[in-house]
C-alpha cells in the first residue's frame, strides 16, 4: 500500500477541519499521538489501531516506529507534528494546515469551516 503526500495532508486536514477533530495533548507532553476522547494529533490520525503503540507518546515521529506506507514520508510526518505541537489551540492546527497548504501548493479538498 503506498500514499502520496496529498493523501496525507488531506487525511490530517479531514480530521481536522471537516470532521472537527479536536487536537490532542497529554498531562506528560504538548501533544498525543492519541489523546482523550478520540483526540489524535496530526501524526496520530495517520495511525491505525494496530500501528499505534503507547510508548510513541513523547517521542518525535522521527523516532517511532512508522508503517511502511508512512515511512517514505517522515519529513513531512515531522513537518504536520511541528505545526500540530506549535499551536494552541485546534482553530490554532486549522490555521496552521491552511498556511501549509498554501506554502506547499497541496489541494484543499474539503469543505471549510469556520
Amino acid at each position: 500500500m503506498s500514499i502520496s503526500a496529498q493523501e496525507i495532508f488531506t487525511a490530517v486536514w479531514n480530521h481536522f477541519v471537516r470532521d472537527g477533530g479536536e487536537r490532542s495533548s497529554s498531562e506528560a507532553c504538548s501533544c498525543a499521538y492519541r489523546g482523550r476522547d478520540g483526540a489524535m494529533c496530526a501524526v496520530g490520525v495517520l495511525l491505525d489501531d494496530g500501528d499505534y503503540d503507547e510508548a510513541f507518546e513523547g517521542v518525535n515521529v522521527v523516532d517511532i516506529r512508522l508503517p511502511g506506507h508512512l515511512k517514505p514520508h517522515v519529513g513531512l510526518l515531522a513537518e504536520l507534528q511541528g505545526l500540530h505541537d506549535r499551536a494552541i489551540d485546534t482553530a490554532d492546527v486549522v490555521a496552521n494546515l491552511r498556511t501549509f497548504a498554501a506554502s506547499n501548493t497541496f489541494n484543499v479538498t474539503a469543505p471549510e469551516q469556520s
